[in-house]
């Protein structure tokens, strides 16, 4: 009898764990909306190597991250794929495979109801840090779905990308 409740507790438990979640990942309902109600945003390529003490006042950041540069996108379908592929990788996260760095590349910043939010986001340990007026908000876990379409334009707009580990 031991036995038995025992193999069916543990089964329980490893099916549980193992359970892909019934609803998708969301973004928080004033995140989506702050988005989604864009009318232009600001897009950053970031270097997210620390910034030597000393610079701080000379070099352009955002967060303490240095700004390689940026482009503001005001273009309606620019701004839908944007943000629907973040979206679409926010939706798709599945909890599995986030590395512990935060080492953002790129950054989006929009204006909605008089506040500025922030999304710095690092595809590498798929992790986003979202700020309202400079505070700190929440993490939010993506896939790298608008990975690409964030280096394109920010390649059309012929700005640099920071360099991956390993690149030199």
């Amino acid at each position: 009898m031991k036995v038995t409740i025992t193999l069916v507790f543990t089964i329980l438990i490893f099916c549980g764990c193992h359970t892909k979640q019934e609803s998708p990942n969301t973004l928080p309902v004033d995140a989506e909306q702050s988005l989604r109600s864009a009318k232009e945003l600001v897009l950053y390529s970031l270097d997210p190597c620390c910034i030597e003490d000393g610079n701080e006042s000379e070099i352009p950041q955002l967060y303490g991250y240095q700004i390689l540069g940026q482009t503001e996108l005001n273009n309606e379908s620019d701004l839908n794929q944007i943000v629907d592929d973040y979206l679409r990788g926010v939706s798709e996260h599945d909890e599995m495979g986030v590395a512990a760095c935060f080492d953002p590349r790129h950054a989006i910043r929009v204006e909605h109801d008089a506040e500025t939010h922030d999304f710095l986001i690092c595809f590498y340990c798929s992790k986003t840090k979202w700020y309202i007026d400079g505070n700190f908000r929440e993490i939010i876990n993506h896939t790298d779905h608008a990975k690409s379409g964030l280096n394109q334009l920010l390649k059309e707009a012929d700005i640099e990308l920071a360099k991956l580990p390993g690149e030199k």
